[in-house]
């Protein structure tokens, strides 16, 4: 009896030093700011064909349906300056396309009828710890079907902070974002929210980086880096 009471007890520490060694799930604030560096890496036959890069700032409003996206993208030596503004189903893009052939070419147009701002990070949910690399914990998404990875990199010591994010779409491309100065205290206000004032409806926002990707990329790659566009402005693809 006593050796069998032993035997519980060390299985039961045994068992909490593994539960100990596997971390919680990230729990990461739909609402939040956070300035942002990432590259798309544009695949051919398992090889890169292209890098799109792109820097900027996000303030995202979840419960309120607002989110601003500021970012400068680069391919090649051409240059697209951008504001997305979300509010509610209206969508308002404003470009400045800084191209040679261009000379800072600037357009506006609102799309009305969008989906309502989606959960960003609700797909840490289906993750699972994949290791741990020096103070980082790595969390993994796979869906084989789709040949679809996406991989979430959080501080060990503070998990609902996201540092890198990263998503592989095989044989088309890899995106590689990493977040700076990620605030999940972010308070919104209306005035990080402000309307232009010169926007022309259109059908499609995507359509503004569409016309400067093809530029540089096939046109059946287009409808991938569209995507990837339409996730950061809190789309669900």
């Amino acid at each position: 009896m006593h050796c069998s009471y032993s035997f519980l007890l060390i299985s039961s520490i045994l068992m909490g030093l593994v539960l100990a060694d596997t971390p919680s799930q990230p729990k990461i604030s739909e609402t939040f700011s956070t300035w942002y560096v990432s590259e798309v890496f544009n695949m051919q036959n398992s090889t890169i064909e292209s890098i799109y890069e792109e820097q900027g700032f996000i303030q995202r409003d979840f419960q309120g349906g607002r989110m601003l996206l500021n970012g400068t993208v680069k391919f090649g030596d051409d240059y697209l300056v951008f504001s997305t503004l979300t509010i509610s189903d209206k969508v308002y893009h404003t470009s400045w396309d800084l191209s040679n052939s261009s000379n800072g070419a600037k357009s506006c147009r609102m799309e009305s009828g969008a989906l309502p701002l989606q959960p960003t990070w609700d797909w840490v949910n289906e993750t699972n710890y994949t290791g741990n690399a020096g103070n980082m914990d790595i969390w993994t998404s796979k869906y084989p079907d789709l040949n679809f990875t996406q991989i979430l990199t959080v501080p060990a010591n503070n998990p609902n902070i996201p540092l890198e994010f990263t998503s592989i779409s095989l044989p088309f491309y890899t995106d590689k974002a990493i977040y700076i100065g990620f605030d999940p205290t972010y308070k919104p206000n209306d005035s990080d929210f402000k309307i232009p004032q010169d926007c022309s409806p259109d059908k499609d926002i995507s359509s503004f980086h569409d016309r400067f990707l093809h530029k540089y990329i096939k046109k059946d790659k287009i409808m991938y880096l569209s995507k990837i566009l339409k996730r950061k402005a809190g789309f669900r693809i």
